[in-house]
Formats: C-alpha cells, sequence, structure tokens
C-alpha cells in the first residue's frame, strides 16, 4: 500500500489462510485471545470450522443438541473457562440464535467447569467428613483407653487391698 503505512499481515493474506493458520490453535483460551488482536483476527478466530474441530478434538462428538446455554444454567461463568467477558458475551447472543459452534463449544466448555467444580465440592466434603469421622474415632480410642486404664488401676488397688487384708489376717 502506498502512503507510507504499515502493512498488517492480514492485509497480505488470503481470506482462508488466517483461519487454516488458527486451526492449529489447539486451546480455548488462546484462541479467545486470538479474538482480541484485531477485527480481521476476531473474525477468524469465530470461524465455526475452528471451534466444531475443538469440539471434535475434546470428543464430545454428536452432544451438540444435550449442551445447556451458559446463561440458563446459571452456575459457571466465562471467566472460570479463561475466556474473555466480551467474547463470552458474543457467544451467548449467538448462542441464542442457537446456530455457532463457538456458542456450543463455550456452553459445554462451562458445563464441564461446573461439573468439575461440583466433583471438587463433593471431594471437598466428603474429606471433611472422613476427617470428622477419624477425629470421632480418636476420641472413641483415646476414651476406652482412659476407661481401660482406670479399670486396671481399680483392679491394681483391689488386688492391694485384698494383699493387706491376707497379711492382716495372717498377723
Amino acid at each position: 500500500p502506498g502512503g507510507g503505512g504499515t502493512v498488517q499481515l492480514q492485509d497480505t493474506l488470503p481470506a482462508d489462510v488466517l483461519p487454516h493458520i488458527l486451526s492449529f490453535v489447539t486451546s480455548p483460551n488462546a484462541l479467545c485471545a486470538c479474538e482480541t488482536v484485531c477485527h480481521a483476527w476476531r473474525d477468524a478466530a469465530a470461524n465455526d470450522d475452528l471451534w466444531r474441530g475443538m469440539w471434535i478434538q475434546r470428543g464430545w462428538g454428536g452432544e451438540v443438541d444435550g449442551v445447556l446455554g451458559a446463561r440458563a444454567r446459571g452456575r459457571a461463568h466465562a471467566s472460570d473457562a479463561g475466556i474473555s467477558p466480551p467474547a463470552a458475551q458474543r457467544a451467548s447472543d449467538a448462542g441464542a440464535r442457537g446456530s455457532d459452534w463457538r456458542s456450543r463449544f463455550v456452553a459445554r466448555f462451562l458445563q464441564e467447569v461446573e461439573l468439575k467444580r461440583r466433583a471438587r465440592e463433593i471431594v471437598e466434603h466428603s474429606m471433611e467428613q472422613m476427617h470428622a469421622f477419624n477425629l470421632a474415632m480418636q476420641r472413641q480410642r483415646l476414651e476406652q483407653e482412659r476407661l481401660l486404664a482406670r479399670r486396671l488401676e481399680a483392679r491394681t488397688l483391689q488386688r492391694r487391698a485384698s494383699q493387706q487384708q491376707r497379711l492382716l489376717a495372717l498377723s
């Protein structure tokens, strides 16, 4: 271009090359970051084929219709998934139309984040219960040991008293 301006990479590439380059990005977080570079990258990163590829790469297969919308679940947030709020908003807006793979991917990704969060809560709760059970068992064991020690002490005292009575009886 004339006029001494800078030439941008996306201005020199054919339209299908940038989406092809971005197809090598395997992280949804990285692909969302690519959207923030410029308008051309945003459009390329929003390519349905890229998000469909990530969907398939994760092994989610044909579960497209079973995915809940991120807003409908109301529990997980885009920030949990590392997805920028503007990108998440675009995804939820597109999800309202129900037609693009990005919104489906983000919804499923957030669903997984929520499931992992719930699993962590269950594990933490189980660990707390196990800890409480172990403490109760330790208290019970200590009480049993104290009771046993008292019984042994009582027997010892009885034996001594009995021996003293025998000695007094013999004398």
